[in-house]
């Protein structure tokens, strides 16, 4: 795992992140969701997954808090990327993403911004 570009007077759009040996670089617009699974995290874009060493919360330090929001232990949502909230269940670009209890507070707070 890296830390996001460093571009002075510039709002980050992308960061690199290390998979396996690769060093790949999503743009946040790219990503759908990402999925924690104990030490790993699987980062969805609309054409590819890219798995990475690192747990879900580490994930939460790299991408920008404004764009990306935490809805269950497992998952981290890019919060334009949400089509349709449904009782217990997030639907974005085909995935259902479900709520946890604890995130529900959250999640409808930053979508009643909105």
């Amino acid at each position: 795992m890296d830390f996001p570009d460093r571009n002075v007077g510039e709002m980050q759009t992308s960061v690199f992140v290390k998979s396996g040996v690769q060093r790949i670089k999503p743009q946040f617009d790219d990503i759908t969701h990402i999925q924690g699974l104990k030490d790993y995290a699987i980062i969805y874009t609309h054409s590819a997954k890219i798995v990475i060493k690192g747990s879900i919360k580490a994930m939460l330090d790299i991408f920008p808090k404004t764009a990306f929001l935490r809805v269950h232990k497992s998952f981290i949502v890019s919060i334009s990327k949400i089509t349709r909230i449904e009782k217990n269940r997030i639907a974005l670009n085909g995935h259902q993403i479900p709520i946890g209890r604890n995130f529900r507070e959250e999640l409808e707070k930053v979508m009643g911004e909105r």
